[in-house]
Formats: C-alpha cells, sequence, structure tokens
C-alpha cells in the first residue's frame, strides 16, 4: 500500500507543479488518500496510466463532481457560506440602521411640531392699522419688531414680521406655525396694543370683560389718568402662576420710583377697589386689602395660552399702532 507520505519521483523532480495542482484543486485530506489509492490501483492494471499531465483540468473537475459524495462542505462551500453570512449581517445592519433613522426623523418631525417649530409656516395673518389711523412707516416698523419680541416671549419660533404696502397702505405680513390650543384668541390676545392701565373705582367692582369708561370714575382717578400703567413694571418680575385652586394668575412687581408710589396708593385706599384693564377692556377688580409694597398677581379670568400672552405683551411693550387682523 502506498502511504500517501510518501513522494513519488514526479512529486520530487516537479515540486512546483504538485504544488500548484494542490492548489488548484484545494483537495481535503480524505480526498488526497482517496486519490492515490485510485492512482496505486490503476498502476497495477494492464493499462499504463496516462501522464498525469496530459490528464485535462476540466475531466478531473466533472470527475471529481461525479464521485465526490455527499459530506462535510468544501473549503469553497466554507467561504461561500462565510461571505453569504457576513452579507446577510450586513443587510442587517444597514436594515437597523435605515430603521433607527427613519424612527429618529419621525420623532424630530415631531418634537418640531409639539413645540410650534416645524420646518415651514402655517399661518398667514395680514395687520393693518385701525381704520382712521395713519401710522408712519417708522411706527409700523417699530409694531413689527414688538410683535417678533412678543411671539418669541410667548413660546413661537420661526416667525416672520415684515412690513408691506398692500393695497396702498401699510400692514404687516406675519408667518408663524400652528401651535395648538385656542390659536385665534390667542393671536387675538398678542396683536393687541397692549395698553395695562391701574384705576381707582371706589367702593364697587367693575364687571370682568366689560369696557371700562374712566369718565364714570373721573373723582378716583385726576385728570381721567390711570394710577399706573404697564410701563411701571418691572418686566424681569413677570410670569405666570397658579393660584391655590390651579388657575393661571399673573405675577407683578412694580419698579424704580412706581415701587413707593403704588405703596402709598394702595395704603390710603384699603377697602377701596382697584381695576386694572387691558386696552381698556376689565381683566381683574378687586378689593384693596392691604399696602401692596412688593410682588402681586393679577387673578383675572385667563386661560393659560391667555395669560401666557398677556406676559409676553407686558414684557415686550405696548404697540405704537392700533392693528386689526385682516386675513389670516
Amino acid at each position: 500500500m502506498l502511504n500517501h507520505h510518501d513522494r513519488l519521483p514526479e512529486e520530487q523532480s516537479n515540486p512546483g507543479l504538485i504544488q500548484e495542482l494542490r492548489a488548484t484543486y484545494r483537495l481535503r485530506p480524505e480526498e488526497q488518500q482517496a486519490l492515490a489509492r485510485v492512482h496505486e490501483r490503476l498502476a497495477h492494471s494492464s493499462q499504463p496510466l496516462p501522464p498525469l499531465d496530459a490528464v485535462r483540468i476540466d475531466d478531473l473537475a466533472r470527475a471529481r463532481q461525479r464521485v465526490t459524495p455527499a459530506g462535510p462542505p468544501t473549503p469553497i462551500s466554507q467561504f461561500r457560506r462565510r461571505w453569504l453570512t457576513r452579507l446577510g449581517a450586513y443587510a442587517a445592519a444597514m436594515l437597523v440602521v435605515v430603521l433607527v433613522g427613519s424612527l429618529a426623523l419621525t420623532f424630530s418631525l415631531i418634537h418640531h411640531t409639539s413645540v410650534g417649530s416645524p420646518p415651514s409656516h402655517d399661518m398667514h395673518l395680514v395687520l393693518e392699522p385701525v381704520k382712521g389711523s395713519h401710522p408712519s412707516r417708522a411706527d409700523m416698523q417699530a409694531a413689527s419688531e414688538i410683535l417678533s419680541q412678543r411671539f418669541s416671549s410667548f413660546g413661537l419660533s420661526l416667525v416672520s414680521t415684515n412690513v408691506l404696502t398692500t393695497n396702498g397702505h401699510l400692514a404687516i405680513w406675519v408667518e408663524l406655525p400652528h401651535f395648538g390650543g385656542d390659536e385665534q384668541q390667542t393671536i387675538a390676545t398678542l396683536v393687541q396694543t397692549g395698553h395695562l392701565e391701574f384705576w381707582g373705582t371706589g367702593p364697587g367692582p367693575v364687571p370682568l370683560n366689560t369696557t371700562f369708561d374712566p369718565a364714570r370714575y373721573a373723582q378716583y382717578n385726576p385728570g381721567g389718568r390711570p394710577r399706573f400703567t404697564g410701563r411701571d413694571l418691572d418686566p424681569n418680575a413677570l410670569s405666570v402662576s397658579q393660584d391655590q385652586a390651579g388657575r393661571p394668575q399673573i405675577d407683578f412687581e412694580m419698579q424704580g420710583s412706581s415701587i413707593d408710589a403704588f405703596g402709598s396708593f394702595t395704603a390710603h385706599t384699603i377697602g377701596e377697589y382697584l381695576t386694572i384693564t387691558f386696552d381698556r377692556k376689565v381683566i381683574e377688580s378687586a378689593v384693596i386689602e392691604s399696602a401692596i409694597t412688593g410682588p402681586a398677581v393679577i387673578t383675572g379670568d385667563f386661560t393659560q395660552q391667555q395669560a401666557n400672552a398677556v406676559v409676553a405683551d407686558l414684557k415686550a411693550g405696548s404697540l405704537p399702532v392700533a392693528l386689526t387682523v385682516v386675513t389670516g
């Protein structure tokens, strides 16, 4: 029996060729043994073997396909399987990346929409001066800038305000995103002139949400003018909080010389009513119980959005011109 470890004279004389053949066929050890046994059996047959280099590679490959039984995968099939496995893993990884990216984009769009900052504007407003008024372009430009500050203070981004001419009249074009809730009422508050005024109204309250007539209370307000206005408030002290029942209220405090003046006024009018108006609409009318020399609150009939809008108006300041929404 021929030992497969022994080298034939042809192998010894042609080591390079044998190495190339082994590399070409990539025979497994058991296949090498089988080939050696077949070679030995044929060597003892009556017919001489053809030279090894005369055997066509294609014939050997076909013969190998016919006689090789099913068994463990060849190195080529193992390589192919490993390659397919890696390809599947890469495809799965790419699928995960695509899914994660899609989810991130979706959550990003949802987030932007929820805070009122979508990629594009959703609402368009045209604000014109009230009939009978003829403000200058400088006044309209100042109003445009104040409106921009109000929307920003309210919490809206991507808002654009610009002065333009429409139908021969100056107007302010506003682009802003939807923000939910009572948008129409909130926008109406944000574009109000925003004059906050404090009035003495004697022993009786004034009904909420009614239009205030200074002439009826002239005896409590010298010259028919308010005792204090929004300009007397400290902008940094303005905020929205909740009372014990969870209702929104506006926190405020006077600034500068108005602190002592407000304290003196309230000290001399204890038991009388202090009425607060916003563009002459009554938002609170309450009895003065003690001198007010520090923080105080306006406990009007507000929703959370309305309270935030009023605070945004007060922080940015009143408009130099009264505006009305003509389209939206």
